[in-house]
């Protein structure tokens, strides 16, 4: 080939291929907002699979697997609240569940570790802790006249969760009311990232997600 056109060729394979690469990138900044990060339960599900935007202070999540979303710069220590107010848009098929969690870390590795306090649609709320790929019921389903539950007729649903570290304990909070309350020393992971939780199939949009208090 003329040096010309090998000078040429190679121009033109550097700056596609750049092209490609920027696209790429592009797309993965877009894919979820910016400092954010999220883990699947399924290693083997995508991002194909979700949607996971953000207008304003208001966080769009429509899920298809379960996954947890958080910035890991985040952090929770000592005192402090961590709130969030959530509305389903849609009735599921089941009664999936959303929430927050709190007590982060190594979320990305084999040894995660977080606790969660969740609702879900038939006016029920539950608090677990998840260490590696096993999990521990600290509260199982309970109903609760402070859950909003989702009606067939009824539209979107809002529910406001909050969980409370204070000095004397951790308090559990929905709509304003609280719905349990336990002693430091009855639970691990009160301290590290925060974030949210979705499981699977939902239509859920976050607004007022807040930690306040002790931050890192």
């Amino acid at each position: 080939m003329h040096p010309t056109y090998l000078f040429t060729a190679l121009i033109f394979f550097m700056t596609s291929s750049f092209t490609v690469v920027a696209q790429q990138s592009a797309d993965t900044s877009e894919a979820i907002p910016q400092g954010w990060e999220l883990r699947f339960d399924e290693p083997s599900a995508t991002m194909d699979e979700i949607t996971f935007t953000k207008k304003e202070n208001t966080f769009h999540i429509k899920s298809g697997p379960a996954a947890i979303y958080y910035k890991p710069d985040m952090m929770a220590s000592g005192t402090y609240s961590l709130s969030g107010t959530f509305t389903q848009l849609e009735k599921g098929k089941y009664p999936e569940a959303y929430g927050l969690f709190t007590g982060g870390e190594n979320l990305q590795e084999e040894n995660q570790q977080y606790l969660y306090f969740l609702v879900r649609q038939d006016g029920k709320y539950l608090i677990k802790r998840r260490s590696g790929v096993d999990t521990e019921t600290i509260v199982d389903w309970t109903e609760s006249e402070a859950v909003q539950p989702m009606d067939d007729d009824a539209g979107p649903t809002e529910n406001r969760l909050e969980i409370k570290k204070e000095e004397s304990g951790i308090a559990f909070l929905i709509n304003g009311q609280e719905v349990e309350r336990m002693g430091i020393s009855e639970l691990n992971y009160l301290e590290g990232m925060v974030g949210l939780r979705v499981n699977h199939n939902l239509n859920v949009e976050v607004e007022q997600f807040e930690l306040s208090g002790g931050m890192e």
